[in-house]
């Protein structure tokens, strides 16, 4: 299932990509991204367990406008999504046997996945004038996860952490509703409150995937 939506998201990227060939002259404008979010982990049948967390991420970012109401915007970004499970009983046992171990020393769990995103974004704002106006937004993002960092706080007070190294290619579609706020032709600053929907590896013999609400802010600099 994992492979065949990722196989989908590259098919899309591809056809985004081909997009601007069409156009001529359009102008280019590159800048800082921030996005603080809140991220909800999805794993079929353990839902309730999770905590959800605050993340973040940042980068360089550019936009390309097709005219004056439509443009694309993409970044290179580092982001990070977490999760927690609180108050798991300290056994040898499984995630299955939560419910039986209810006498257990317990620890918190605090999982954090770190990578290296490129979203692909097509925006529409709803005047061409050189003033404020509302936009929407919608496309896709492909990553590279690297990195997950595991804090366990047990209930003695010991707290231990490791990062386990990952390979793996993640993909994820959003959309928002935001404010294309230009302060001259040269700079423009974008405000966009969005969600995104993640697809992550497997997490163990379950299938991974995150909810994420975010405040994309954007910066950006006329170059062309």
């Amino acid at each position: 299932m994992y492979n065949k939506i990722m196989k989908k998201l590259i098919i899309l990227l591809i056809l985004i990509l081909s997009v601007p060939s069409v156009y001529c002259q359009g102008k280019i404008y590159i800048g800082i991204n921030i996005s603080p979010s809140l991220s909800y982990a999805v794993v079929p049948g353990f839902s309730s367990y999770f905590e959800e967390k605050s993340d973040f991420s940042f980068g360089i970012s550019g936009m390309y406008f097709f005219n004056s109401k439509l443009f694309l915007k993409s970044a290179f970004v580092f982001n990070q999504k977490s999760f927690a499970l609180n108050e798991i009983p300290n056994t040898t046992g499984t995630l299955n046997d939560i419910e039986v171990y209810d006498d257990y020393p317990t620890f918190d769990d605090t999982e954090t996945y770190q990578s290296f995103v490129l979203p692909l974004i097509i925006n529409y704002r709803f005047s061409n004038l050189n003033k404020t106006s509302f936009l929407i937004a919608g496309g896709i993002e492909l990553g590279y996860l690297y990195n997950i960092k595991y804090v366990y706080d047990y209930s003695s007070g010991e707290q231990k952490t490791y990062n386990r190294n990952q390979n793996d290619f993640i993909g994820a579609i959003n959309f928002g509703v935001g404010l294309f706020q230009p302060f001259s032709d040269n700079y423009l600053l974008l405000i966009t409150p969005s969600y995104s929907y993640s697809f992550y590896p497997d997490h163990g013999d379950k299938s991974l995937n995150f909810h994420s609400i975010y405040l994309d802010i954007d910066f950006y600099f006329k170059i062309m």
